[in-house]
């Protein structure tokens, strides 16, 4: 990478950065490296660019999510236009005009004198769930490998992204239990996208079911975990943090553009009462008040109505609990930061961020999660301190003002805790975060990850500190507790190495990641290829009683986690060392959540970057299927319900279809065939009608159904099949499969399943019997044995040893 390219990664992360004189200085940091004294000497002159740089707090990285290599919190959309700040006075963006005409829906029960603004035709009775969000340890909705790879991607997840079993590194596992555990306490956000996902065509419903409100939780549950995940992602905190600086009139104004555009949106609501996301419908203007109607999946087969006071920039809703026997009272909100709008492009995955890696291109921000076990009552946060002031991710007015990408997780109670991407510059210079929350309603766990430094998970029954302060060449986290008398855990992983230390009597814990071959030094963006990371356990009175390295060698593939504890006394360890286990991922669910590809593998219809309608200050996604506009002239006719007869249908005749089903997997040589589970079968297909009638309905089926209830598959190849690729085209005689007669399988459709399997070798082990002579014998006869043969296969071979007579230690070859 050139210094020019890295110039523009730093002004990407501050727009003010880019105008014309901008100093340019380019030293030489290639030859820097090869001296000591010169790097020395490169630290300052670096130290000066960026000081030179104004900085701001707008990070927004206008290149997409998979186009970039870093973690950084993205816009949303492409296109958008930058926050312009001098003098800390924003630009004012160009008023918007909004037209209110007509009568609304008599399904919204609005009154006689609203007039409408907007309304995109969803209606909860027929495109929400029948069942009400709800709470509870999440179990067929859980955050884990599989959900955790289709997020970010099997290189950040796992230790060997291409082996068959995932060894999750201990970063992405921290991480996915802040998740599950901020998830225990409602769901609303996952059931707001997927149902929106629904109406919209992004993703089909399982089995084929014509209507959101006919599925069952049971058969949705993993994309409900999945799309409440979402929350996590950078690019959603940064279409977050876009409209929370937004009046509630302006945010009303966005919904009413978005929604005529077809643009898919989840509406979050702030107070303290905690978060809560709703799908927005339709909007209404009766005076000085503007009526936002929503599905509320609290509330099933219910239209519920939001209020905004034009005049007061204040909100009011009616209950949003957990669920509707919860009964909640009505929630308010005044002013920014107490509602934003999430566009639907904004969760195309997968998601670019560091879990606890430190190799690859070093990203401009660093990822914060707080979450707090067992809380719901309390509001979970932080408090963030840095040389441009201090942020409380608890109050809605300071996230507005802050430019940070801040969002607070959303589940309809208050203890879920909050996300943040907070820019390099900002922890250049001392940072410190301090833990918000009522430390008696459980105890809290914070993650702070960013490529090019280790990660740091810290779980503490009290309200600690971290102190964050990043170099040219290097990074320190320094982790306190208030008090002398506290315990804490704290894992620092270092890619696929991670350490598990316990602190106790008030102990801190610090680290450092220095980086000694990095390939250019602008800071904030480097290339990191061989970090080395030593930590270090303090007393409380901050003396250092114990410093190491990370000290285990893995293979690839592997991942360890070292448990150390020190003796607050003499500052001996005990350690002990485990291995993570591999898990098997759901390839399929990860195929299907893949944003960037279409289920077949064909090309993707969905909405992306490039589908974008200009709606000022904020980009708008279109959606897939863009129905024509129409304007309603204003009517004073009073309109008498009606009830819609069910249209007649008229006979047609469809043209014959096809699809061919190509069903892959692999088993080793001596394994059964039914050692080979469904999720072990990956799918193709190829439809011969470009709507994808066909191959639409079979991957939905085989998303919900098992394998035998929609084919019929006779595989009978020899458990002792020689190590080869075969398939029912040319061994038709031990593979064969064909479509079983499904109930809503297109009648005009025809099926040609072809099965692949692939028979691995066999790993064998082969282990030397020790042997004993006494000196002047004979050699014994020299054995094995062997580990990993087939009953029947057998082994032949003979030994030999190293030469020698003399009384010693001999190798058997």
């Amino acid at each position: 990478m050139n210094l020019d390219n890295e110039m523009q990664i730093l002004r990407g992360a501050d727009p003010s950065a880019d105008i014309a004189g901008q100093l340019r200085a380019t030293p030489d940091f290639a030859a820097r490296a090869k001296a000591k004294l010169m790097r020395k000497l490169a630290i300052g002159v670096v130290a000066f660019a960026v000081l030179a740089i104004p900085a701001s707090f707008n990070f927004l990285n206008k290149t997409g999510s998979n186009g970039s290599q870093d973690q950084i919190a993205l816009d949303a959309t492409k296109g958008g236009k930058k926050d312009n700040k001098k003098s800390g006075k924003s630009k004012k963006a160009p008023a918007q005009s909004t037209a209110f005409v007509g009568a609304p829906s008599l399904e919204l029960g609005a009154l006689s004198s609203e007039l409408v603004g907007a309304d995109q035709l969803f209606r909860s009775a027929r495109d929400g769930f029948s069942f009400p969000n709800y709470s509870g340890t999440p179990t067929a909705d859980a955050i884990d490998a599989s959900t955790m790879a289709a997020l970010f991607g099997k290189a950040a997840v796992c230790a060997d992204p291409n082996a068959a079993t995932c060894v999750m590194l201990p970063g992405a596992q921290s991480v996915a239990d802040q998740l599950n555990t901020a998830m225990a306490n409602g769901r609303c956000e996952g059931l707001s996208v997927l149902s929106q996902r629904f109406y919209d065509g992004l993703d089909g419903r399982p089995n084929g079911v014509a209507m959101t409100s006919a599925l069952q939780q049971l058969s949705v549950a993993k994309q409900i975990g999945y799309w409440w995940a979402t929350q996590v992602a950078p690019t959603v905190a940064a279409n977050s943090k876009s409209y929370r600086s937004m009046q509630p009139s302006q945010i009303v104004t966005e919904l009413v553009a978005g929604l005529n555009s077809k643009a898919g949106f989840t509406l979050g609501l702030y107070s303290s009462a905690g978060g809560h996301s709703v799908t927005p419908i339709a909007v209404t203007k009766d005076g000085d008040k503007q009526n936002i109607y929503v599905y509320d999946n609290n509330y099933p087969n219910e239209i519920r109505k939001i209020v905004v006071n034009t005049v007061s920039q204040s909100w009011t809703y009616g209950g949003a609990g957990v669920n509707a026997s919860s009964g909640g009272s009505e929630w308010s909100g005044t002013g920014a930061g107490t509602m934003d709008l999430t566009a639907m492009s904004s969760r195309q995955g997968p998601f670019r961020v560091s879990l606890g890696g430190t190799k690859g291109l070093k990203g401009t921000s660093s990822m914060l999660v707080i979450t707090q076990k067992g809380n719901a009552t309390s509001p979970v946060g932080f408090k963030l301190t840095t040389r441009k002031g201090v942020v409380d991710s608890t109050d809605p007015a300071s996230v507005a003002k802050s430019g940070i990408a801040i969002k607070t997780f959303i589940g309809a109670k208050a203890g879920q805790g909050a996300i943040a991407y907070i820019p390099v510059d900002l922890s250049s210079s001392k940072m410190k975060i301090k833990i918000l929350g009522n430390k008696s309603t459980g105890a809290f766990t914070m993650s702070l990850m960013r490529t090019g430094q280790a990660g740091i998970t810290v779980t503490a029954a009290s309200n600690f500190e971290v102190n964050v302060n990043t170099s040219t060449f290097e990074s320190n986290v320094e982790v306190t507790m208030p008090n002398p008398t506290d315990t804490a855990s704290v894992q620092i992983s270092d890619d696929a190495k991670a350490v598990d230390i316990a602190l106790v009597k008030g102990q801190g814990v610090s680290f450092t990641t220095v980086i000694e071959d990095g390939d250019a030094s602008i800071h904030g963006s480097r290339r990191v290829e061989e970090p080395k990371t030593s930590f270090g356990v303090m007393n409380w009175g901050g003396t250092n009683i114990f410093t190491t390295n990370f000290v285990s060698n893995l293979k690839k593939g592997e991942a360890q986690i070292e448990q150390l504890s020190i003796d607050n006394e003499t500052g001996a360890a005990s350690r002990s060392f485990f291995s993570i286990p591999g898990v098997k991922l759901d390839n399929f669910f990860i195929r299907n959540l893949d944003t960037n590809q279409a289920p077949d593998g064909g090309p993707l219809d969905k909405p992306n970057a490039e589908l974008i309608k200009t709606i000022d200050p904020v980009q708008l996604p279109i959606r897939a299927i863009a129905g024509p506009t129409t304007t309603v002239a204003p009517t004073t006719t009073t309109i008498a319900p009606t009830i819609a007869a069910d249209p007649t249908p008229t006979p047609t005749t469809l043209a014959p279809e096809s699809i061919v089903v190509t069903l892959s997997a692999q088993r080793v040589y001596g394994d059964t065939n039914s050692s080979i589970k469904d999720t072990d079968w990956g799918m193709t297909c190829v439809d011969s009608n470009s709507s994808a009638t066909g191959c639409s309905f079979l991957t939905n089926a085989m998303k919900t159904a098992a394998m035998s209830d929609w084919l019929n598959m006779s595989l009978t190849l020899s458990q002792t099949a020689k190590v080869n690729s075969y398939s029912s085209e040319t061994d038709s005689d031990v593979m064969s499969a064909e479509l079983k007669s499904i109930s809503g399988w297109p009648s005009n459709y025809s099926a040609d399943i072809i099965v692949q399997l692939e028979v691995l070798p066999r790993p064998l082990a082969i282990t030397a019997d020790p042997q004993v002579k006494t000196y002047g014998d004979t050699d014994p006869e020299l054995t094995f044995n062997t580990i990993g043969l087939v009953d029947g296969d057998s082994l032949t071979g003979s030994l030999d040893r190293a030469a020698g007579e003399n009384v010693g230690t001999y190798a058997i070859n």
